[in-house]
């Protein structure tokens, strides 16, 4: 009788500890709900127009139903997240403020929110769409993020920002209108997959970053396609880049093994160190061979411009590595 007893006592504490659904309908505060919230529950947010500066403090889901709109009414960060293993979906989260200092941002994920997730949200005009730090294992998938784009380039934001993070997924994501559409900084072992990159300056930067995964991204109408600086074991592979101004992909000194990845046409990779032991070298990619050629040491880097029948380019042993078929010429 009393291990009935005890077993019919836990069975309603399981019950009474299960997850609640939260509710928010136009025209409530959104900010008592989040702060009223336990561990694991899931606030849904009903169509509609909520203004404020969100704070979440525990791990929860918010949940967007029809994809209500969250306003910071371009004042600091529209949500900004603290906690752990908090899951974001189905918003439009837009109007942050503007002020570079504070890295203004759609949704800030702070240092410590570890395995934040956020999915197919729309962020719009905010300065930073995602701005992450010190957040390891976040995912970041199936997202439209557009900045403030009638500022000049130097005035926005990065689309995503990665700083000093390791294990993100960065998957299937639109970023244009931006300054960086993805800033990746002293962050490792992440994974960056079919994204859509465009309308920026560099569709990716990469700075001080090692162990990450560029795959099956596209890369176009921006200043420069891919930036690697100071990076090591980096692949790239199956990525297509074309339409942006002045290169495809830029190098600074790193260790990275390439495959199959398409470039626009006449790019050049250039990689240089100050120090004796490495030689400073450029990579000319052809457009209609697909091959590449590694040039002898040389004073000076070539120019983001030089074409194959440049005498840079004469000096190559030309080495028919890739037979990708021709890059395309506008984008899809």
């Amino acid at each position: 009788m009393r291990l009935t007893l005890a077993l019919l006592l836990l069975c309603l504490t399981l019950l009474g500890a299960q997850a609640a659904t939260l509710r928010v309908k136009p025209g409530e505060a959104l900010q008592p709900v989040l702060d009223s919230a336990k561990a694991g529950d899931v606030v849904e947010v009903e169509r509609g127009f909520y203004t404020g500066n969100f704070l979440i403090t525990k791990p929860l889901t918010l949940r967007g139903l029809q994809r209500p709109t969250l306003s910071g009414g371009q004042r600091g960060d529209t949500i900004r997240v603290t906690a752990p293993d908090v899951v974001i979906e189905g918003l439009i989260v837009r109007d942050s403020g503007d002020s570079l200092k504070d890295q203004n941002a759609g949704i800030y994920i702070r240092p410590g929110a570890h395995r934040a997730v956020v999915q197919r949200c729309d962020l719009t005009y905010n300065l930073f769409g995602l701005w992450i730090e010190k957040a390891n294992d976040v995912r970041i998938e199936g997202n439209l993020i557009t900045g403030k784009r009638e500022y000049n380039s130097s005035q926005r934001g990065n689309g995503v920002q990665l700083y000093n993070t390791t294990g993100a997924r960065i998957i299937g994501n639109n970023i244009g209108f931006v300054r960086d559409a993805l800033y990746v900084d002293v962050s490792h072992q992440a994974i960056f997959r079919g994204n859509k990159l465009h309308h920026s300056r560099y569709g990716s930067h990469y700075m001080n970053s090692y162990y990450n995964l560029w795959e099956d991204n596209d890369s176009y109408y921006n200043r420069g396609g891919l930036a690697l600086m100071e990076v090591r074991n980096q692949v790239v592979r199956n990525n297509r880049t074309w339409g942006n101004s002045d290169h495809g992909i830029m190098r600074a000194p790193c260790r990275t093994r390439w495959s199959r990845t398409m470039w626009s046409p006449a790019i050049t990779a250039a990689c240089s160190s100050t120090t004796s032991s490495t030689r400073r070298c450029a990579a000319i990619w052809s457009s209609t061979t697909m091959s590449a050629c590694i040039c002898r040491p040389a004073r000076r880097a070539t120019s983001s411009r030089a074409t194959t029948s440049s005498p840079t380019a004469s000096r190559c042993a030309m080495s028919a590595r890739a037979t990708s078929p021709g890059v395309p010429s506008q984008a899809p």
